[in-house]
């Protein structure tokens, strides 16, 4: 039988999380992912959700909860995020007609009547799943813009179960972006990114190390931007 799942877990971090961490994890799930009841969460889970980060973001409270986890009962293992998604991966799409695919992130089916608008998100993790399309991103009578450095905050996550991590975007593109982080990721391994410019789902192409950061270069497989195409294209003379 599945256990209630720890403070910790419902703030996919892990025990030994720093507060920082555990503050960006918190914003990410009530705001980005959408578990605050005022923009469509269910209310008890942000209860819980509150009561875990009121909990863990004392050192105190915190250190008296990390005594009743060492003292619990030994609990079934849950199987792995990864191995979850794989199985959803494994598992046959419902086929009902329209569009069926899988969230590019966390391998969640999804079935549309048509092709899944800019504004599509996956069911489980929130990922967008409208498809980039770099040809259809450069209409007519429009120029893509040179890319064009933000050099704002971001969060990334490498999981569905991990928890977000911080970067700083330097550079961003109808096509892609650039931004920096503390550490080296695998090329080609898949991200979820939440800015506020953006929200979408990259494949790492390029790492190089600079100035004591690490440098990841991303290609967008889905994509939803928050502004306007104004933002990024304009029409030619």
């Amino acid at each position: 039988m599945a256990h209630a799942p720890t403070y910790y877990e419902l703030l996919h971090v892990h025990p030994d999380a720093p507060v920082e961490v555990i503050k960006a994890s918190y914003r990410t799930l009530m705001q980005r992912l959408k578990m605050h009841p005022d923009l469509g969460g269910d209310t008890a889970v942000a209860a819980r959700i509150n009561e875990a980060y009121d909990t863990l973001t004392n050192a105190t409270r915190r250190a008296a909860y990390d005594r009743t986890l060492s003292t619990a009962p030994a609990q079934p293992e849950a199987a792995p995020a990864g191995a979850q998604a794989a199985a959803r991966r494994a598992a046959p799409a419902r086929r009902v007609g329209g569009t069926q695919g899988r969230c590019p992130f966390c391998g969640e089916a999804y079935t549309f009547g048509g092709v899944p608008d800019a504004d599509a998100t996956c069911r489980v993790c929130d990922s967008p799943l409208r498809k980039h399309d770099r040809e259809a991103a450069r209409r007519p009578g429009e120029r893509a813009l040179p890319r064009i450095g933000k050099n704002q905050p971001l969060h990334y996550q490498v999981s569905p179960a991990a928890a977000p991590r911080t970067g700083s975007m330097r550079d961003l593109s109808l096509d892609g972006m650039l931004f920096a982080a503390s550490e080296a990721l695998p090329a080609h391994s898949v991200l979820r990114i939440v800015s506020d410019v953006c929200e979408a789902v990259g494949r790492v192409v390029h790492v190089k190390p600079a100035d004591g950061m690490v440098l990841i270069g991303i290609e967008f497989i889905t994509i939803r931007f928050r502004r306007s195409r104004g933002s990024f294209v304009s029409a030619t003379a």
